[in-house]
């Protein structure tokens, strides 16, 4: 198991894998404290990289979206205890082709702001928020009758 720590937090990751010659693999900022758990079978290799930012410009940083987490799980929890059937519907940014969204996994089918918001949908999730999400194709289709201007031309009223 690898045990990381940040700004209060621990999380911890299994590492064991499924298979014997599965692999994993970890990242995190330096600033996070963190501990490999002894070893009960088995070999372990560690390979430790330092990667350093040496251009210009803005510096990566990890999102903090504790409180933005706890006001999605307050607001689902409330939601839930009123849920009359009605669902929510969020449109996306992007369009996306059946294809892409079937062999899709995760937020990985989605693109740019969409991914960001799949992501924070899952870690809600994963976090004890009571959501759950698909993924849903809305068209709009009117019929009618066209109408007479009183010129001779006609058009939609």
């Amino acid at each position: 198991e690898l045990v990381v720590k940040h700004k209060g937090k621990t999380e911890i990751f299994e590492q064991a894998g499924s298979s014997s010659f599965g692999s994993q693999y970890s990242a995190f900022y330096a600033d996070c404290k963190h501990e490999l758990r002894k070893l009960t079978s088995g070999h372990r290799l560690c390979l430790v990289y330092n990667l350093v930012k040496t251009s210009l410009g803005l510096r990566p940083m990890a999102a903090d979206n504790s409180s933005l987490l706890k006001r999605l799980k307050a607001a689902s929890s409330q939601w839930g205890q009123q849920f009359d059937g009605k669902k929510l519907v969020l449109m996306t940014e992007h369009l996306y082709t059946p294809a892409g969204i079937k062999n899709g996994k995760g937020s990985a089918k989605y693109k740019g702001d969409d991914a960001a918001v799949v992501e924070l949908l899952e870690l809600a999730i994963e976090k004890g928020a009571d959501i759950e999400y698909d993924h849903g194709t809305v068209s709009l289709s009117e019929t009618g009758y066209g109408e007479e201007d009183g010129y001779g031309r006609w058009g939609g009223g």
